[in-house]
């Protein structure tokens, strides 16, 4: 009996000795991101940057991480879903302003969380190193400041294109002999800041009449061309600046006149836009806005001998627009 409690006693303590030795099982991280934005190996980088040590021997109270980032309006969403090692989860939801600062998000709640493993516990005084929280906050604000050590790099311009499609409707003011209506079609590419689009466009028939007869025009204008714009504004509401140049044609055909004639003439015009964009959820948006444009020459519509029309040296375009962008 005594070699029988003796044996049991033994194997006890080889059991405790060996559950107290043995090394906590490494966090495990699952990241789900755009192709253009920081993948899972630069978040284990930066968490192991900033901690010390590699990331496969970092442990903490959570044993899995999933996270994921989205675009959306106004930004990139960041979520994370922590599993603790007694199985239960949480959740966590910041809003950044691009996808890079989304993904830094994720390296300092990460870097908050992790713990060294037992036996460089000791040497804590010597090195930089954040606690493990003891309890799990169940949301965190929707958006707030990143911490950030001084010495880590600030958050770059975000690398990812987001293309988009849009429609305008609106008047062209001071082209032609009257207010004509107008429409356009745009595409083109967000790239953080700067947005970068061409587009097509046409004003519908208007006439113009000579003053000494019933003779006179309608004419038409249709352009395309590129525009680089300027984006100001994180939120769902954006301003934004833009340039550009358009080139097309004049048309005009005659009536009132024995012998009606039909013509056309090259248009150049540059471009300046103002515009305000109301983001939508993560793909719509409604704009309103206008376009100043100054044509780089003066065309005249004539009925034989007499002018029926010049184009002004300014005009503008207010207009309304819908769109979709595509995360």
């Amino acid at each position: 009996m005594s070699r029988l409690r003796c044996t049991l006693g033994l194997a006890t303590a080889a059991l405790l000795f060996s559950s107290e030795s043995a090394a906590e099982p490494p966090l495990a991280l699952r990241w789900d991101a755009p192709a253009a934005c920081p993948d899972r190996h630069f978040v284990e980088d930066e968490v192991s940057r900033v901690v010390g040590r590699p990331f496969g021997e970092l442990v903490a109270e959570w044993r899995e991480v999933h996270g994921s980032v989205r675009a959306e309006a106004g930004g990139y969403r960041l979520r994370l879903r922590l599993v603790t090692r007694s199985g239960s989860s949480n959740e966590r939801s910041v809003l950044g302003a691009s996808c890079t600062e989304a993904a830094e998000a994720a390296v300092a709640i990460l870097t908050a969380g992790v713990a060294r493993s037992p036996t460089d516990r000791t040497d804590r005084t010597d090195r930089t190193e954040a606690s493990a929280p003891s309890a799990l906050p169940s949301q965190v604000p929707e958006r707030g400041v990143v911490p950030r050590a001084a010495s880590e790099p600030q958050a770059s311009a975000p690398r990812g294109a987001l293309p988009f499609l849009g429609v305008r409707l609106g008047v062209d003011v001071g082209s032609l002999a009257r207010v004509a209506p107008w429409a356009q079609l745009s595409a083109g590419v967000e790239l953080g800041r700067v947005s970068l689009s061409g587009f097509v466009g046409t004003t519908g028939n208007v006439s113009g009449q000579l003053a000494t007869s019933a003779a006179g025009a309608e004419m038409f204008l249709w352009a395309a061309g590129p525009e680089a714009c300027v984006l100001f504004g994180p939120g769902a509401l954006r301003v934004s600046a833009c340039g550009g140049a358009e080139l097309g044609s004049l048309e005009a055909r005659g009536f009132g006149a024995a012998g009606r004639r039909s013509g056309r003439t090259f248009w150049s015009a540059g471009l300046l836009r103002g515009a305000l964009d109301w983001y939508i959820g993560q793909t719509g948006f409604l704009s309103a806005g206008a376009s100043l444009v100054v044509p780089f020459r003066r065309l005249r519509v004539v009925s034989s001998p007499e002018e029926v029309h010049e184009t002004g040296a300014l005009a503008v375009r207010p207009w309304l627009g819908i769109g979709v962008r595509f995360p």
